[in-house]
């Protein structure tokens, strides 16, 4: 069996094996939310007869997207929500002060081991494969069903295997350049529905902030969802304790595929996706001549707003100030990832570039709050999605990259790569 069928076999209590096309009920180990979709599951649970929870304690939710609210319905929303938690007795629920954006503070909470299987309310909850977990985003039916269930219905994907050959030649390259570039570059007919497994010797250059980010970004080609071999090393420099050796080592043997794909870190330079998909991807060289200038640059999201992120947006900012025509938004993925990078300066660093920071929180990734753009507006984002009208205005402009060629941008007031800053 390949890994997901691994998994999934472990996850059914029917079958020893699994394959792909087969139409199963798997068992959840864990489930969690954001605050918008939990409203709907909630709006559904009520219409059931039986509301009995599966687990209360199996459930997290993370009121990340309009954080703090930003009006009176998303006030009247979060109370809606916050009301039936109480009722309920969730234990695992973060308010504001306490919340960060849901991908990222799931994993900071260690809430499940690797070969786990796991279903949350928003499509980029497949950034959980960086442990080395099934982990889907779901619609409201089957959020809502989980919750009273702790089953997830689905049809096992086919697996699709993107070998990483080669290595990074270039300092600031990172896990958003090679995800922009493979969807950009691969024909999502083959990858529709199908879960990426990434593996290979390019592997080595990841960090487990990039492969986050690798896994995050899959669903925008299509994909069911995506994860990576789990790394003992890696797990144990972040201090992710909850795992078990014989485990992990069984996961890894799992080595069949349906189909593979090689793709070269060799030959691999800095991405920008352009408006308005994030297969619309070119090398950022290719603007050289462009001179695409910037309203907005924003460096966060649960893509790209980890404290490595941040790191490397530092250390690009240090000493020097944004364009004074372009407005610079930071904002940490996790009330941790904030105070760490308190802790070591970066705040500091931001805010003598002329940044400002926000609370974690998603924000103008969706066009919640805190960045929401305007008529033709041109915004530079270290986000995942760039549709029109994501990040307000639909006359506005969004392209997408990497917190290293952020940070390079918004020095300059338009699109450069970061070697061109450093010079």
């Amino acid at each position: 069996m390949n890994i997901v069928e691994y998994i999934l076999s472990n996850h059914t209590g029917e079958k020893e094996e699994l394959r792909k096309e087969d139409f199963i009920l798997a068992n959840l180990d864990f489930i969690y939310t954001n605050g918008l979709t939990l409203a709907s599951a909630i709006k559904e649970i009520n219409k059931m007869e039986n509301k009995e929870l599966w687990n209360r304690d199996k459930l997290a939710v993370f009121p990340d997207h309009f954080t703090p609210n930003k009006d009176i319905a998303t006030a009247n929303l979060k109370k809606y929500v916050r009301d039936w938690v109480n009722e309920k007795q969730i234990k695992n629920y973060f308010e504001v002060g306490d919340v960060g954006i849901e991908h990222i503070q799931f994993i900071e909470k260690q809430f499940v081991e690797p070969g786990s299987v796991v279903i949350g309310g928003d499509s980029h909850s497949c950034s959980l494969g960086a442990l080395g977990v099934f982990s889907l985003g779901v619609g409201t039916t089957d959020l809502a069903f989980g919750i009273l269930s702790g089953k997830v219905w689905m049809k096992v994907p086919k697996v699709v295997n993107i070998r990483l050959d080669g290595h990074f030649r270039k300092p600031f390259l990172s896990g958003k350049d090679v995800i922009l570039s493979l969807l950009g570059s691969i024909d999502i007919s083959q990858i529709n529905y199908a879960t990426l497994v990434f593996s290979g010797d390019g592997c080595a250059d990841l960090k487990f902030n990039d492969r986050v980010t690798m896994c995050n970004m899959a669903v925008e080609g299509g994909a069911k969802t995506a994860l990576f071999y789990p790394d003992i090393q890696i797990l144990d420099k972040i201090g992710y304790k909850n795992y078990d050796k014989k485990k992990v080592e069984a996961l890894c043997a799992a080595k069949d595929y349906d189909q593979q794909f090689s793709f070269d870190l060799d030959k691999l330079d800095y991405q920008i996706a352009l408006p308005h998909s994030p297969r619309n991807k070119v090398d950022v060289t290719s603007l050289k001549d462009s001179r695409i200038l910037l309203d907005q640059v924003f460096i966060g999201s649960c893509t790209n707003g980890s404290l490595e992120d941040l790191r490397i947006s530092a250390k690009l900012l240090y000493g020097k100030r944004r364009n004074k025509s372009t407005r610079l938004i930071i904002i940490p993925a996790t009330p941790n990832i904030y105070k760490q990078a308190i802790k070591e300066g970066l705040i500091d660093i931001f805010l003598e570039a002329g940044a400002v920071i926000g609370p974690p929180t998603c924000g103008p990734c969706l066009g919640g709050h805190m960045g929401v753009i305007g008529d033709n507006e041109v915004c530079l984002a270290t986000t995942n999605r760039n549709f029109k009208g994501r990040m307000g205005s639909t006359l506005g402009k969004i392209y997408l990259c990497s917190p290293a060629v952020a940070a390079a941008s918004a020095v300059k007031g338009y699109i450069i790569s970061p070697e061109e800053l450093e010079r």
